[in-house]
């Protein structure tokens, strides 16, 4: 799985962050993407970060055929000193 910052000799203004999807995360985003019916990959990342925009902790909940199931991002992901946020049996994602 990979996603990887784009670096190249070119400065990139504030406003723009170049991302490189590949491998298994590429697989997962386009299979996601057909699955929930979203108009392409790029639609699928918006609605993403602007749920996440939304939300005032790290988790979010999911329902699915089991019912409704509640992530958070695994520990590697955040900041060493990432002020703690009280999210009690929350799985891993």
């Amino acid at each position: 799985m990979s996603f990887k910052k784009i670096e190249s000799g070119t400065t990139f203004p504030n406003s723009e962050y170049v991302v490189k999807i590949d491998n298994g995360d590429y697989q997962l985003l386009r299979d996601t993407t057909e699955r929930l019916g979203f108009r392409d990959e790029l639609s699928l990342l918006r609605f993403a970060v602007a749920v996440l925009g939304k939300a005032r902790t790290r988790s979010v909940t999911v329902t699915d055929v089991d019912g409704e199931r509640v992530f958070r991002p695994s520990e590697h992901l955040l900041l060493k000193d990432a002020e703690p946020v009280s999210e009690a049996n929350t799985p891993n994602a």
